[in-house]
């Protein structure tokens, strides 16, 4: 390749594998997100190593018996707009929608 095309050419790469990173990422991210309502959902999805998407209220006592009891943390709140919103598309009054998940 000549020299001249070397700096055009690393900027479409670049932006190649950004796109693609993120493309990979968001299709991750949808298919392994699970709509919990209890706990035993939020203990079934993250022993399978998925998302547990819950509308939580915040409590941290609920919050540190999660970590405590199944090695999970509270991993996102996602904001208004995002895909969890159509994945919970109503929520109870005082609650938010929140990702659990182990990291690793």
């Amino acid at each position: 390749m000549p020299l001249s095309e070397l700096k055009k050419t690393v900027e479409v790469l670049l932006e190649q594998g950004q796109k693609t990173l993120l493309e990979r990422s968001t299709k991750r991210l949808r298919e392994n997100t699970v709509v919990c309502e209890t706990e035993a959902d939020i203990a079934a999805a993250v022993e399978a190593n998925k998302f547990a998407l819950y509308a939580w209220d915040g409590d941290e006592k609920f919050e540190a018996h999660i970590k405590t009891t199944y090695k999970a943390t509270t991993r996102c709140i996602p904001f208004a707009g995002q895909y969890t919103d159509e994945l919970l598309p109503s929520i109870p009054a005082g609650t938010m929608r929140t990702i659990f998940a182990r990291a690793f």
